[in-house]
């Protein structure tokens, strides 16, 4: 036929790939008639790229100490050099896809070095452990010598991930250049998602950098592969401008990429601080962000490539501090839940979001230690179809009654869902979601249980939701601050769509005068619900195979006082052991942390 199959990879156990080639339009015509066949794409080289101008360092070198166990990072790239930062850190087995002479380690090593030096190099406090382990896992040859196509890479990726599964936080600044489809989901996003839930692990992935800045156009979307619904994705925000820079301090920089991802599900997820760019005189600039090169020099570059190992630094410290069974749910709640938007940020909500996704996450100390104003409670469970989770009367602070007798306080709620996904169903590739209520309701009422669609026995009088939208003024969706909150505030209309994350944050002060006189007086009870929703496909699936339909979920809320003055965290901790609410605790890893001059 003049077709010849050049290589065949599992994406997922449902979708394999091949890659051909061709001689003629004929042929091509041909192979899309044969019925076996889903879909034919072009398959292109995938570039990666670093220009570097070396200076000597201003850090020192560090060592692990000896006895000590430190978290690991997967590093999945173009190598890890052996230089004076990095060797002591590097684990003594790694994973290589390519010989010696096909391998350049300068993207890799600049990787590596925000992993192990990011806040040595920026002087900042963002990480509290002294380092962590990295474990080289090259999946990309020297370009110059070897063309890798996306096939390949997904290949590498799993079989690294595959072999080291004991290894649970990975770092992916790889990527392509395409944009991902507003309706399908990729191939590529897809075989990350399977590869993550074979294996337990989370892969923490670039969104993708584009140059459209420079011809004065619209910033691209999100490029395929970061569009996992199981990976955390991150943007870049300039954390400086120099004099030709186009993006101001604390903003997105002119060359992410940028949401929603396919069938509206918010991608980047996080930002954090990956240069800024510009054009003086037709040439382009850059203001870049500081690691190493393969000889141990300093370097600049800018890309979302080295905004995303701040994040894998960062879940790899919470996955070792936090002392329970390793869990990718938790571990992206707890990023997702305490991210904020930069304060200097004068975007409306919407952009925010489609530019920043949920923000930038706090310090890992922050994450980790509440103040007595406020409590953060989790709730991880797996919630069958046809289930429930409602709370009546819900642990709320009395404390947080004012002076007028209304409800205050500021509430943030992270929904991580392990959605049911199928890689045939195009748009619809996330088969299930779960929804969130939190709200007041005047008192409880019995319910007809002879009516099919009602289970629980008791119900709620008068309930509102108070995590919609529409119960708060438009100046607390619009751009200009007022309280400090706009960094917090996240009030997004997920609708009807499946969204695996969904976070809401709000304030009640900016509730609208009518809604707070119905909906914020004292004595309305509170309560939380948790439920769950099918699509048909996977309904009618699980009927016909005769299995059981659930979905895992992990819920982060926080309660605080704004004024920083109540007791809220002795007085729900209480109200939680008087209404008999079964919880505990989790437990941290007692570590001793280190002191950084950021000065």
């Amino acid at each position: 036929m003049g077709i010849k199959i050049v290589h065949r990879t599992k994406y997922t156990p449902d979708m394999t790939i091949y890659r051909v080639c061709i001689d003629s339009a004929e042929q091509l015509a041909l192979l899309g008639d044969f019925e076996g066949v889903y879909a034919i794409e072009k398959m292109i080289p995938i570039e990666a790229t670093l220009d570097a101008i070396s200076q000597e360092p201003t850090v020192t070198p560090k060592s692990p100490v000896a006895g000590t166990t430190y978290p690991i990072v997967g590093v999945l790239d173009t190598g890890i050099a052996p230089n004076q930062f990095l060797q002591n850190w590097r684990e003594s087995i790694d994973f290589t896809s390519y010989p010696q002479d096909y391998r350049n380690p300068t993207h890799g090593t600049f990787v590596a070095g925000i992993i192990e030096y990011g806040d040595e190099l920026n002087r900042s406090a963002y990480t509290v452990l002294p380092g962590v382990r990295l474990f080289d896992a090259t999946v990309y040859p020297d370009e110059k010598k070897e063309h890798i196509y996306q096939d390949d890479l997904v290949e590498h990726i799993r079989e690294a991930v595959e072999r080291h599964n004991d290894i649970k936080i990975w770092n992916l600044s790889l990527g392509t250049t395409d944009e991902a489809s507003l309706d399908e989901f990729s191939d590529f996003g897809m075989a990350l998602d399977n590869i993550q839930d074979e294996n337990n692990v989370l892969i923490i992935k670039s969104a993708g950098n584009c140059t459209n800045f420079m011809r004065q156009l619209p910033k691209s979307r999100i490029a395929k592969s970061a569009d996992s619904v199981r990976a955390l994705v991150v943007g870049a925000l300039a954390q400086t401008k120099s004099t030709y820079d186009y993006a101001e301090s604390e903003t997105p920089s002119p060359f992410t990429r940028i949401g929603p991802g396919p069938s509206s599900i918010v991608k980047p997820d996080l930002v954090f601080y990956g240069g800024n760019a510009g054009i003086n005189n037709g040439q382009l600039t850059t203001t870049g962000v500081p690691s190493f090169t393969p000889d141990g020099k300093l370097a600049y570059n800018v890309g979302t490539s080295f905004s995303t190992p701040w994040v894998s630094r960062m879940a790899a410290e919470l996955s070792y501090l936090v002392k329970e069974e390793f869990d990718p749910l938790l571990i992206r709640a707890l990023l997702i839940h305490n991210a904020k938007y930069p304060s200097s940020c004068g975007m409306n909500m919407a952009d925010k979001v489609a530019q920043m996704g949920f923000g930038m996450p706090s310090s890992v100390n922050e994450m980790l230690y509440n103040s007595s104003n406020e409590i953060t409670l989790v709730l991880r469970d797996t919630l069958d179809k046809g289930s429930f989770i409602q709370m009546f009367d819900f642990p709320y602070p009395q404390s947080l009654v004012d002076e007028n007798g209304f409800f205050t306080g500021q509430i943030i709620a992270t929904l991580v869902t392990k959605s049911l996904i199928d890689d045939k169903q195009a748009s619809e590739y996330c088969q299930s979601d779960i929804s969130i209520l939190l709200g007041t309701y005047l008192t409880e009422q019995d319910r007809d249980t002879t009516k099919k669609t009602v289970i629980n026995p008791k119900g709620l009088k008068e309930p509102q939701n108070i995590l919609l939208d529409n119960c708060y003024s438009s100046r607390a969706k619009g751009i200009y601050p007022h309280s400090g909150f706009e960094r917090e505030c996240i009030l997004v209309k997920y609708g009807k769509k499946f969204h695996p994350v969904k976070k809401y944050a709000v304030d009640l002060a900016d509730m609208t005068p009518s809604n707070k006189l119905k909906y914020l007086v004292k004595g309305r009870k509170w309560y939380l619900e948790v439920k769950g929703l099918y699509r048909d496909f996977v309904e009618q699936d699980a009927a016909e195979r005769n299995y059981q339909l659930s979905q895992e979920f992990c819920l982060f809320l926080t309660i605080k006082d704004p004024k920083g003055n109540a007791p809220v965290y002795d007085e729900v901790s209480q109200q939680l052991e008087y209404k008999n609410f079964v919880h505990h605790s989790i437990q941290l890893r007692n570590v001793v942390s280190i002191d950084r001059d950021v000065q």
